[in-house]
């Protein structure tokens, strides 16, 4: 009864859906990252298709498990390190 009743709060449905806007655009800057750091294309294949499905299970959910988030950092990080060396 309790989810049912933070499902209908307008200020739990806000945050829930505040929540998914910014893990959906940050992970599409992940995305971009991706691109710009210019990996060999399998890699961006399979990492394309990772950053999909977090996605995919953010708009599911509504969240990403700690393991998952833990990834999507690693990967900014290396892309970003990347980017910054072929600079």
């Amino acid at each position: 009864m309790r989810n049912f009743t933070e499902e209908n709060d307008p200020k739990s449905r806000e945050a829930r859906l505040n929540y998914i806007e910014e893990s959906v655009a940050k992970i599409r800057m992940i995305k971009r990252e991706l691109y710009e750091a210019k990996y060999y294309s399998i890699y961006e294949v399979r990492s394309e298709e990772f950053l999909n499905e977090m996605e995919r299970q953010v708009y599911k959910s509504g969240s990403l498990s700690v393991t998952q988030r833990k990834a999507l950092n690693q990967m900014h990080r290396r892309f970003n390190k990347r980017i910054e060396n072929k600079a």
